[in-house]
């Protein structure tokens, strides 16, 4: 099985415990079984969560952040939609904003404990002494739309009820998508569904967790094209984790977001404390709830180029698969999305391509253009004749036949210069000797003879 939920990520305290009612605890519990810790773990952040990457007056300026980002907009008129977990329609500050959509399979009841947290995280309103905002919800006046899918099906079916689920919340108004579980597995009814979601100018967001082993293993929807990720980072001075879920590190991560604990609604009036990549995650839909409340037209591409370029606290070289391009600016992302609202594509995206692993990008028309001004004419080839072409390719096979056989005759020469001559003699054992002279006759005696 190759689906995650966030009950499997431990990103949530009260789904973590060994006991149903332990997964029941409500959040005072949680809170003061937190202050009965030792003071290693009641530390607000260490160096394992990341926390020296960013100063310490970093929690303060994102929550200056958001409340500036309030002024502007609390995310009206927009509706998010959580696939995965359902959501519990009655919890505190989330009644009247809940639709409920469809159900995939068979849900079990954990998986409504995970919708409801996550949605009241990003939506809820009403007030809230627990979270350093005040409220319940990040983005308290947008609005939820649930999907709710079974988690334990085989990866195929999965794959297709989430791709089902994302079409029908593409097709009944929700303007955020956030897909909750996670799978390693790519499929195409699920690549089709994120590409057609972002054609048509919807965000989609996605979980991404895993152990350590698999940090490096790409995760869907997550790696698809167009869709955005938050890595999980602990911020000083907020209450930090009980543990830490390490973010995948790759390409994949857009933007950073604390993973520092918040308190959401429950079902059944309960509170819990969630954190982690859930907690990371709801910073970021919320975020890009705001930009499309605020601006409803813009697309996909530039909600993701806003959040990026707002971003505070950046990593070394601007960008690092383990934060992003830094610390997410719920009013920076909002000022630059208004900037890039003035830009427009030239031309209206074609057909989605579908490949066998993944979608690719739209199709543009042969007849559309890119650039402004009249349209060039049409260019002039020159034809040539194809046995003028033959002769041509005879010609330059027959010089470098030339060339070869210059190449050999040259090497020839060289080794026939190189071979002793006939002066040359070798005697013994191959050292040459020099010629010796050749003695002269000896003079004939005069005037001596025999006796006559």
């Amino acid at each position: 099985m190759t689906v995650r939920t966030a009950a499997a990520g431990t990103a949530i305290l009260a789904l973590t415990g060994p006991a149903p009612a332990a997964q029941a605890q409500p959040a005072a519990r949680a809170q003061a079984a937190a202050q009965s810790q030792p003071a290693a773990q009641a530390r607000p952040a260490s160096s394992t969560h990341q926390a020296a990457a960013f100063p310490r007056t970093a929690a303060a300026t994102l929550l200056a952040d958001l409340r500036q980002a309030w002024r502007t907009t609390k995310g009206k008129g927009l509706t998010v939609a959580v696939i995965g977990g359902s959501v519990d329609r009655n919890a505190v500050g989330l009644a009247g904003k809940v639709v409920t959509g469809p159900v995939y399979g068979h849900p079990g009841r954990a998986q409504a404990n995970e919708g409801t947290l996550f949605a009241s995280i990003v939506a809820g309103s009403g007030p809230s002494r627990q979270n350093p905002y005040r409220t319940i919800g990040l983005a308290p006046q947008a609005r939820i739309l649930s999907l709710s899918v079974q988690s334990n099906l085989k990866t195929s079916a999965w794959d297709a009820d989430v791709g089902k689920a994302i079409q029908y919340a593409v097709g009944h108004g929700a303007k955020v998508v956030y897909v909750e579980q996670t799978s390693y597995t790519d499929a195409k009814p699920l690549a089709a569904a994120v590409a057609d979601a972002v054609s048509k100018d919807v965000v989609v967001a996605s979980a991404e967790y895993g152990p350590a082993k698999f940090r490096g293993t790409p995760e869907y929807p997550a790696s698809l094209p167009g869709v955005i990720d938050a890595a999980s980072v602990v911020l000083p001075r907020w209450p930090a984790p009980p543990r830490r879920l390490p973010t995948p590190a790759n390409g994949t991560i857009l933007v950073s977001a604390p993973g520092n604990i918040l308190y959401a609604s429950g079902p059944a009036a309960t509170n819990f404390p969630v954190y982690n990549f859930f907690a990371a995650d709801a910073w970021l839909a919320a975020t890009a709830a705001l930009i499309k409340s605020a601006y409803p037209g813009l697309s996909p591409a530039m909600v993701a180029r806003a959040l990026a370029l707002s971003a505070r606290d950046h990593p070394a070289g601007g960008y690092s698969p383990a934060t992003g391009f830094g610390l997410i600016n719920p009013a920076g992302a909002l000022t630059q999305a208004g900037k890039l609202t003035g830009l427009r594509t030239a031309v209206a995206p074609g057909p989605t391509v579908v490949g066998p692993t993944m979608v690719g990008p739209t199709v543009v028309a042969p007849s559309a253009r890119l650039a402004s001004g009249p349209a060039p004419g049409a260019i002039a080839a020159v034809h040539h004749s194809a046995w003028k072409l033959a002769g041509y390719a005879v010609l330059m096979l027959a010089g470098l036949i030339m060339m070869l056989r210059a190449r050999q005759l040259r090497k020839r020469w060289r080794r026939r210069a190189r071979m002793p001559t006939a002066q040359s003699h070798r005697i013994g054992r191959g050292r040459a000797q020099p010629p010796q002279p050749t003695p002269e006759p000896a003079p004939p005696v005069v005037g001596t003879g025999g006796p006559g």
